[in-house]
């Protein structure tokens, strides 16, 4: 994910949010938040076990979501390797800078899409599934889980 196009932006540069910060810069007394930079979040290599992968994921999708609560889901794990070492993909490095804008921004994740990308760019047709009772007109809907190898729309 390139951020320079967000970096340029008023509200963005304002954040003072640099690739080289330590995690511990934002969110004090993170686990080895003095070891994990926003680089390694951006690179995958921070070493954070994927979210995605953990047995009780299934469940957890299936319900409307916050950075927040699903970086609390990982954020005491130990790490699958030491940050900088490996650059694995990972959807929880990509929930903790979800995090961060909320933090930096005052905003929700969504409402900072919206703002920032979404609005200025005119994709009008665009959103971010945040809020389940927003209603978006022509909104495609993904399949919903209903058990093991089930699947309802």
């Amino acid at each position: 994910m390139d951020l320079s196009p967000f970096l340029a932006r008023p509200a963005a540069r304002s954040s003072s949010a640099l690739p080289n910060d330590r995690l511990s810069k934002h969110f004090p007394g993170w686990p080895r938040g003095d070891e994990i930079t926003i680089h390694h979040l951006l690179t995958g290599s921070a070493g954070f076990p994927n979210i995605n992968s953990m047995p009780d994921y299934g469940t957890w999708q299936m319900f409307s979501q916050t950075p927040e609560i699903l970086v609390e889901k990982f954020r005491d794990l130990p790490l699958e390797f030491e940050p900088g070492e490996q650059s694995v993909h990972s959807n929880s490095n990509y929930n903790v800078l979800a995090l961060l804008i909320e933090k930096l921004s005052g905003r929700t994740y969504g409402e900072f899409l919206e703002d920032e990308i979404f609005t200025p760019l005119a994709m009008t047709h665009t959103a971010h599934h945040g809020d389940p009772t927003r209603i978006v007109a022509h909104r495609a809907t993904g399949y919903t889980p209903a058990g093991v190898g089930k699947r309802i729309d």
